[in-house]
């Protein structure tokens, strides 16, 4: 019962200044969309985690092949994706070599540098991908 008491408490104070702000006839601000930086990291993250079978903290090409298997046929580029992570060429990928290629991507494509890609960034993402697969 308190829990919920408070969590009403903390909505109801969370809302006061949207509806004030709405109730003065001012348009409500939008969500935010898209995905920060950090959630990209927390999403690597996780995946990388649910790969490392052995839980070592290094993918090898096959833990990287059995998680694109898990994935399906849209992940048919895990060899070359785990050789651009492998950056010393040790037969191992951690965590670090695994974010670096992704995040780099994130911070080209995050044009306005506010650490979330937007969902028109999004898709500028996807449009570059898609030509590099098809080669056009």
């Amino acid at each position: 019962m308190k829990n919920a008491i408070l969590l009403a408490a903390l909505t109801a104070a969370a809302a006061t200044p949207l509806a004030a702000q709405v109730a003065k006839g001012r348009p409500a601000p939008a969500a935010p969309t898209g995905i920060t930086r950090q959630a990209a990291q927390a999403q690597i993250t996780a995946a990388f985690r649910r790969a490392d079978a052995n839980g070592d903290g290094a993918l090898t090409r096959a833990e990287a092949d059995a998680a694109a298997r898990r994935i399906g046929p849209g992940a048919r580029d895990a060899g070359a994706m785990f050789d651009r992570a492998d950056a010393d060429g040790n037969g191992r990928a951690t965590l670090a070599e695994t974010m670096a290629g992704p995040m780099t991507l994130f911070d080209r494509a995050d044009r306005n540098r506010d650490g979330r890609l937007e969902p028109a960034e999004q898709r500028a993402v996807m449009d570059a991908a898609r030509k590099m697969r098809t080669g056009g």
